[in-house]
């Protein structure tokens, strides 16, 4: 079974042909911060 330990929430389309570099650097453009969802 996989384990989920983190999530993290979308408020917009981002193309998924984007590395996590790329998604990462968004969030940071967006939200100036990032801070994962903990699930447990």
């Amino acid at each position: 079974m996989i384990r989920i330990d983190e999530a993290w929430l979308a408020t917009g389309p981002l193309d998924m042909r984007a590395g996590p570099d790329t998604a990462l650097a968004r969030v940071f453009a967006v939200c100036g911060s990032a801070k994962p969802l903990r699930l447990s």
